[in-house]
């Protein structure tokens, strides 16, 4: 064989070489793809699925809602006016508290 027969094969042998692997890095491109299209779909199922549930939660955490179920159920009812606010001046529950101290000792 001469030196041009030797470097035709070599080049050839390289040349297939070279064309399996692309053939194998497309094949694994490919598949690749596709499994990032599923995982697509099945991050948009689960967003979705979240979505629902959140307005369920909203819907059923309602004031009205609640209101209702504990006005029937039960059987309690909003006050129709705030509570008074009671204020309590520091000094004198201590004051208090020493009298009530010394009397029981």
């Amino acid at each position: 064989m001469n030196k041009f027969t030797k470097n035709l094969f070599l080049l050839a042998g390289t040349f297939a070489v070279l064309l399996l692997l692309q053939v194998f890095t497309f094949a694994e491109v490919r598949s690749l793809m596709h499994d990032k299209m599923e995982l697509e779909k099945l991050r948009v199922e689960r967003n979705n699925k979240l979505e629902r549930t959140t307005v369920d939660v909203q819907k059923f955490s309602t004031e009205e809602r609640i209101s209702k179920i504990a006005s029937d159920s039960l059987n309690l009812h909003k006050a129709g006016r705030p509570y008074p606010i009671v204020e309590i001046n520091k000094y004198e529950v201590e004051q208090i508290t020493k009298i009530v101290e010394n009397k029981y000792e």
